[in-house]
């Protein structure tokens, strides 16, 4: 397989992310992993498989640290691609999309906060960023999460589904 970057204009210069996350699936930890992907003009220009640093107690929490390492990396590409004259462009949020209903309400500061006070504060960073209108978060159903191949193996149909939406083709042969 080989990455194929392809000129695709038709959304602008929108910065789209996925993110994603297993739950505990560490058998020694009982960690889980955080996996996102970020699209620029339709082509992956970044992501990230690693191990959570905490165990989480919930698949939303899980979750929401996955959405947090997924906003610090949209930031830190927002910032570059400001860097190098793209600021008038970088005006829209960035848009990031996960499967997780419970970690989007949280990250949108509208869950039940008696549920998630033992969360650390440093993942809420989330909620200022969402705020402050630099991203907006989207829900999407699990079938469609790019991102799932960053978390966990997937089934060969699954895979096969999300290899063209990673910008991969078959490597042609060389001569």
């Amino acid at each position: 397989m080989a990455l194929t970057l392809k000129r695709n204009e038709s959304n602008g210069i929108t910065l789209l992310g996925y993110s994603d996350s297993s739950y505990g699936d560490d058998e020694a930890t009982k960690k889980s992993t955080s996996g996102f992907l970020y699209l620029l003009y339709g082509n992956p220009i970044t992501w990230s498989s690693k191990r959570q640093q905490i165990v989480t107690l919930s698949t939303c929490e899980a979750e929401y640290v996955a959405l947090c390492a997924a906003c610090c990396e949209g930031v830190w590409i927002k910032n570059l691609l400001e860097s190098i004259g793209l600021k008038e462009a970088m005006k829209s949020p960035i848009i990031l999309r996960g499967d997780n209903q419970g970690s989007i309400l949280l990250a949108d500061g509208n869950a039940n906060h008696s549920r998630s006070k033992h969360i650390d504060i440093r993942y809420h960073k989330i909620n200022d960023l969402v705020t402050e209108g630099v991203f907006v978060l989207e829900w999407i159903p699990t079938d469609e999460m790019i991102a799932d191949c960053f978390t966990k193996a997937l089934a060969s149909p699954k895979l096969s589904f999300f290899i063209p939406k990673l910008g991969l083709e078959r490597a042609k042969a060389s001569k």
